[in-house]
């Protein structure tokens, strides 16, 4: 893979770019993964609430076998009436968001909306595939970007204290003992 002069169309494109470093790139994808934790914690919201009773009745002890199946019938009904409804405007945010990382035009995959009022709107957004297309994105969000994202967010800090260990142990023994003790690779005058 060359080094590459252009200007990037995409966060990918952009690791190849020879000014990256002192581009907006790297702000443009920290502020996208920054703004997927919020994103997803809403779709989780939105989707998840039967779910979470569940498993809180299920961490109590509560092994009721008609209320788990009732649960689970709710949490599927929920996902089945309301997820459109929750997934449509936010799909609609993350192709906004996507602007941030990808400079490409994304468009809805939605046909025009008929006249005939709510109900037609409902029935029309309910039989397309790109309705159940953004539930698979709400759920996907709900329940695997929160661990992606904080997965990610932690590893800056870890491999931060990754690089300093080896210093803050040397320092450690610079204060506790003699400044002879200071000798290192790093340090090799005394």
């Amino acid at each position: 893979m060359s080094v590459r002069t252009g200007n990037p169309q995409t966060a990918l494109e952009a690791v190849t770019w020879r000014r990256l470093l002192v581009s907006s790139w790297p702000w443009r994808s920290a502020g996208y993964l920054l703004t997927t934790l919020p994103l997803a914690l809403a779709a989780f919201a939105g989707l998840a609430i039967p779910w979470l009773v569940l498993v809180a009745r299920l961490a109590a002890g509560d092994y009721q076998a008609g209320m788990i199946v009732v649960l689970i019938l709710l949490g599927v009904v929920l996902i089945a009436a309301l997820g459109p409804v929750i997934a449509m405007p936010l799909a609609e945010l993350g192709r906004r968001r996507l602007r941030m990382v990808d400079a490409r035009p994304v468009t809805s995959g939605h046909r025009k909306a008929t006249a005939g009022g709510p109900v037609a709107w409902l029935r029309a957004r309910y039989a397309e595939p790109a309705t159940w297309r953004e539930v698979g994105y709400a759920c996907l969000l709900a329940t695997v970007a929160p661990v992606l994202s904080i997965a990610a967010l932690l590893a800056v800090p870890l491999t931060g204290s990754f690089i300093a260990s080896p210093f803050l142990v040397l320092a450690r023994r610079c204060l506790t003992r003699s400044p002879a003790s200071c000798c290192s690779p790093w340090f090799p005058t005394c």
